[in-house]
């Protein structure tokens, strides 16, 4: 099955650039439909700003790249659960997943990895996949009766490098653009070494690792916790 639709989940704003913006670039460029969804704000994020301040610079920073994408309105979702407090036992956050999952169907989601050593990224890992597991079923038919099952689900590295991916995205063409989106950070750019702070030839580092120990220029890699069908209808046509 083509994937047409697709569903990014970001604990704070950013990592959807960091994790996997290069295939988010890419799948924009051939079409598919994206729809961002930012957990939390970040709002201590930086030694900066205060954390409502700081809240309200995320939100725009995150919107300014959503819409350097292409992506506005009805596909960008702002949850706002506080940082640090993200939660796979807050069952509040999980039908609002849920319901999101039903509302659009995606055929792919990508999500933070589990071994994440940052607390929220790990937590949203397991809060998220609690959610697909119960939006492909019948329960909480009050969050969309239709059940909406994920077929593929790909996990991305942030903080913590994969040890063990099965999945690969060449995205050599879109590196610059990738840059670019981060560089609309501006807030995190000047965090005093933040991880967003790694921009220009930096941001380059982990993608061209990853592209060194396998194929290409620049990768980006996912461990596979979800693959749809391999054989299906279109196979035989």
């Amino acid at each position: 099955m083509a994937v047409k639709k697709i569903l990014c989940f970001a604990p704070h704003p950013d990592d959807e650039v960091l994790g996997c913006g290069g295939s988010i670039i890419k799948a924009r460029r051939f079409g598919c439909q994206v729809h961002l969804c930012y957990i939390s704000f970040g709002e201590y994020g930086s030694p900066r700003f205060s954390p409502k301040k700081l809240a309200a610079i995320r939100r725009k920073e995150a919107l300014a790249v959503a819409d350097s994408w292409g992506i506005r309105g009805k596909d960008v979702t702002l949850f706002a659960i506080p940082d640090n407090q993200i939660s796979c036992h807050d069952l509040k956050s999980m039908k609002a997943i849920i319901k999101l999952i039903r509302t659009i169907k995606p055929d792919l989601v990508y999500l933070p990895h589990e071994q994440e050593k940052s607390f929220d990224h790990a937590e949203a890992n397991r809060l998220i996949m609690r959610a697909l597991d119960m939006a492909g079923s019948n329960n909480f038919f009050e969050f969309g009766k239709c059940a909406w099952w994920v077929e593929n689900v790909l996990a991305y590295e942030v903080l913590t490098p994969l040890e063990k991916y099965q999945y690969t995205e060449d995205i050599s063409s879109f590196i610059n653009q990738k840059i670019q989106a981060l560089k609309l950070y501006q807030s995190q750019t000047a965090a005093a070494g933040n991880i967003s702070d790694f921009v220009g030839q930096k941001a380059k580092l982990l993608s061209g690792w990853r592209a060194a120990t396998t194929l290409g220029e620049h990768r980006e890699v996912f461990q596979v916790l979800r693959m749809g069908s391999i054989l299906d209808k279109a196979n035989n046509q």
